[in-house]
């Protein structure tokens, strides 16, 4: 990363293509107490995700829970044997010493440690073979779920203060939440649990270099590749003497005009908006669309409407055909188009709107 140089990856750009939590992960790998410089190494991010974090961690509740909800088992847990109880209170047992890593700003060492008690789990997991006991004798399958679950829980816990996101699904899947740091002296058993819903899924390189490739502008006055910056894209003409050639934002690969008719621009009547919480950027927006029914759509135009309530009853223009996007806060059905860049300073503009009252539902061309 280099501000001066123009070469690093806005957050923007880094979550239309990835998911928060991974880097998150990964930043936890690499930081330490030490005001040391960090390296991200994307092949090494691709690998430590992939093989850590989903492979070893999240994998134990995936293969785990999908197992114990078939209908054989019923979602419910049973009791732990001598040997499930070990494995868990192995992992109860590294609470004091991650803890100590947290607070000592150690966070790399916290991975190391969660990474090593999935490990054993997993090696549990293959010498029981749920798998095919499941076929043969039920109870013992149980048995064995039970103490994969009950050690899936203990480590999202211990990753909550790193993937608070990812650690709240997973409290929803033992029917808990609000996980604190004592909640992993506890152990489940008996109780039934919900269905999964993917925690992470594995990363594929071909995303990161999309990513990477979405970095990259080319400014109007030369035919140099850079990496987005703010830096580049300096709105104010505060550089003295800039013309509008140095300062325009540069244009986008250009397309066809099928490519554009593929988009499907509907008028929709803001019904309510709203701040969300925890989010700098984002309001909810709920949507009449006319015959398209009700929308909500999250934007991260927070910073243009300090008073949100106040686009109430305004007609705005929006994606209507864009794929619902699942995002930890809510699904957004659509986008909704906006002129200028929010936050950004000395940056005004605002929603897309009719010149005149169109209707909820109106096609714009």
């Amino acid at each position: 990363m280099s501000k001066s140089k123009g070469t690093f990856v806005n957050a923007r750009t880094y979550l239309d293509h990835l998911p928060a939590a991974a880097l998150r992960y990964y930043y936890a790998c690499k930081l330490s107490g030490t005001t040391d410089d960090m390296d991200l190494n994307l092949t090494d991010f691709v690998t430590r995700v992939n093989s850590d974090m989903v492979g070893k961690i999240t994998n134990l509740a995936s293969r785990g829970a999908q197992m114990l909800n078939k209908p054989a088992l019923g979602g419910t847990l049973g009791s732990l044997d001598e040997e499930g109880r070990k494995l868990v209170e192995l992992a109860q047992s590294r609470a004091e010493a991650i803890a100590a890593h947290y607070e000592a700003r150690r966070f790399s060492q916290v991975p190391v440690e969660v990474a090593k008690i999935a490990d054993a789990a997993n090696e549990y997991f293959d010498r029981r073979e749920p798998w095919k006991t499941i076929k043969t004798d039920v109870e013992t399958t149980r048995v064995t779920l039970t103490a994969i679950l009950n050690v899936f829980r203990i480590l999202a816990i211990y990753l909550k203060p790193i993937l608070p996101a990812y650690a709240e699904k997973a409290a929803t899947l033992f029917g808990e939440k609000d996980w604190t740091w004592s909640d992993a002296a506890k152990t489940l058993e008996g109780q039934s649990i919900g269905k999964y819903e993917y925690l992470a899924t594995r990363i594929d390189a071909k995303q990161v270099e999309a990513m990477v490739e979405a970095a990259k502008v080319k400014p109007a006055s030369s035919g140099e590749v850079a990496h987005e910056s703010r830096a580049s894209k300096n709105k104010g003409g505060s550089r003295s003497g800039a013309t509008a050639a140095e300062t325009a934002v540069p244009l986008k690969p250009e397309i066809a005009f099928p490519d554009f008719e593929k988009l499907d621009l509907r008028v929709g009547t803001v019904l309510s908006c709203e701040t969300v919480p925890k989010s700098s950027k984002l309001l909810k927006f709920e949507l009449d669309a006319g015959a398209l029914g009700k929308r909500t759509i999250f934007s991260g135009i927070r910073g243009a409407y300090p008073d949100p309530a106040a686009l109430v009853g305004k007609e705005v223009v929006f994606v209507a055909n864009l794929a619902p996007r699942k995002m930890s806060v809510g699904v957004s059905e659509g986008m909704i188009l906006f002129a200028g860049e929010p936050g950004e300073p000395g940056v005004s503009g605002g929603v897309l709107s009719p010149f005149a009252p169109a209707g909820a539902g109106t096609p714009c061309t």
